[in-house]
């Protein structure tokens, strides 16, 4: 499918419509790169990353789709919630997405897509 979204875009777009919220991350020993992060429920955190990919595969978009399936995912404590973290998907800065304060000193982590 030829269009001119990036994987990252594509990926961004399927949280949103599917209501689920994220923000840049840097995780652990990650020294201040930033990745796509999911905040969530301690119980959804293995269920969030299966879903994704369900949703990317029934709208056709395999690229998409294989990238959040093959990425190198994470989680870590917050409070009482969880954050997945996906490593190698590079956060991108986007028009569509606030980006807080933290964000505009950080950079990108993992592989760009």
């Amino acid at each position: 499918m030829a269009n001119d979204k990036t994987t990252f875009q594509t990926i961004t777009e399927t949280l949103d419509d599917m209501g689920i919220e994220y923000r840049s991350y840097s995780g652990r020993g990650m020294y201040g790169a930033e990745c796509l992060g999911i905040d969530c429920d301690r119980g959804d955190a293995a269920s969030i990353p299966a879903k994704l990919v369900l949703e990317l595969m029934a709208a056709d978009e395999r690229e998409a789709a294989e990238t959040v399936a093959m990425a190198r995912i994470r989680t870590d404590s917050m409070g009482l919630g969880q954050i997945v973290y996906f490593e190698d998907i590079t956060w991108e800065r986007s028009t569509s997405h606030p980006v807080s304060e933290e964000e505009e000193d950080d950079t990108a982590c993992g592989q760009n897509i």
